[in-house]
């Protein structure tokens, strides 16, 4: 097995997949090395994961809201662990989308973390990889500031109980908190 690649990417995310892409469609050797699910932090846990919350909670909203505008709902609530896995699937398909894409385009896809052994050379799960030109793409993770107000956030990155009773007023807070800075 030949592990010497035109270009070698650290993280799945989306740098590492665009630098990916952009490599392969070039004719490039190119392979990616991703510990975790590919999409990166926005897929899997920030941007997508936020959105279908958000737009849950314009939904409840709104059905909460109908009767004022002359429309008649029976508002039945939310059945949490419904919208829960609606989510995870919608996200799971993403991920398969990803797999199958970068198998299309020729990348390799090499499950594991990462270390430097040489300039040139990657070590994962124990085997060595060269590459021509490595990039690193890892991404981060997000940080709670020392502020006053700081605790007074949602974080969607992990949900709330199954059993919640909660559920109504947890999706208004998010919506609260996210509703001026998404697009």
């Amino acid at each position: 097995m030949n592990n010497h690649y035109d270009l070698i990417t650290i993280g799945g995310g989306s740098g590492g997949l665009a630098v990916a892409e952009k490599a392969a469609a070039l004719g490039k050797r190119v392979a990616i090395v991703e510990a975790k699910k590919l999409g990166g932090t926005c897929v899997n846990a920030g941007c997508v994961p936020k959105k279908i919350m958000w737009q849950a909670a314009q939904l409840a909203t709104a059905v909460s809201d109908a009767p004022d505008f002359g429309i008649n709902v029976k508002n039945l609530g939310i059945n949490w662990s419904h919208l829960i896995a609606g989510r995870d699937r919608y996200i799971r398909d993403i991920n398969r989308y990803w797999g199958s894409y970068i198998e299309q385009q020729g990348i390799n896809r090499i499950n594991g973390f990462a270390k430097f052994t040489a300039a040139h050379t990657i070590e994962v799960e124990g085997k060595s990889y060269t590459a021509n030109h490595i990039v690193i793409a890892t991404g981060g993770q997000p940080i709670v500031p020392p502020v006053q107000g700081a605790g007074c956030r949602v974080q969607t990155s992990v949900s709330p109980p199954m059993d919640s009773s909660n559920s109504n007023s947890y999706l208004k807070k998010l919506r609260l908190s996210v509703e001026g800075i998404l697009a």
